[in-house]
């Protein structure tokens, strides 16, 4: 089964129905504040995504482990390969604190970690591997930057945010938990 199969797989359970609350509470005023339709529509979405992350984390996890256990099949190349791949999940954590971050960024870490990559057995398969990572989160990022986009309400926006750097998030835990074996050992 190919890489973008698998990940396509985990990314159909981002397509799900919720229910939320039609209202907040203001924190600045106490008043209880209506989401519009179109809110009430995008916080739906985020909610159905949020709930997917598992899904998400584990598509990641078992793509990585694919590419160790079928490309890489002798255990010194899995564990040079698995350990390139733990600090790449590594850089994309450290992605995931503050805004967030637009597809180009990503394409741009990921390919500084392709670069690097090359005398690695499986550098084609990490290759696909981040191509396919980058390529659920540009396709989720463009939907939340339009949604944003459609929004004034800063509460709905912040969601917005939160959902994505959720989603980089469970992609990065997806690859660190497939390769926490080969992480560096601190003492």
């Amino acid at each position: 089964m190919k890489l973008k199969s698998i990940l396509f797989l985990a990314c159909l359970f981002l397509n799900g129905c919720a229910t939320l609350a039609p209202s907040y509470i203001d924190p600045k005023t106490g008043a209880t504040v209506f989401y519009s339709p179109s809110d009430q529509n995008i916080l739906s979405f985020c909610a159905t995504t949020e709930a997917a992350l598992p899904t998400l984390q584990v598509g990641a996890s078992v793509a990585t482990k694919l590419i160790l256990t079928n490309v890489a099949k002798q255990s010194s190349t899995q564990a040079r390969d698995g350990a390139y791949l733990w600090s790449v999940s590594s850089g994309l954590y450290s992605l995931t604190s503050g805004s967030l971050i637009t597809p180009d960024q990503l394409k741009l870490q990921m390919q500084a970690f392709g670069a690097n990559n090359n005398d690695l057995t499986s550098a084609a398969d990490i290759n696909g591997l981040a191509q396919n990572l980058s390529g659920v989160y540009t396709s989720l990022f463009t939907q939340l930057s339009q949604m944003a986009n459609s929004t004034t309400n800063a509460n709905v926006k912040a969601k917005i945010i939160q959902t994505g750097l959720d989603v980089l998030h469970a992609l990065a835990g997806g690859v660190q938990s497939a390769t926490l074996q080969y992480a560096p050992k601190t003492s």
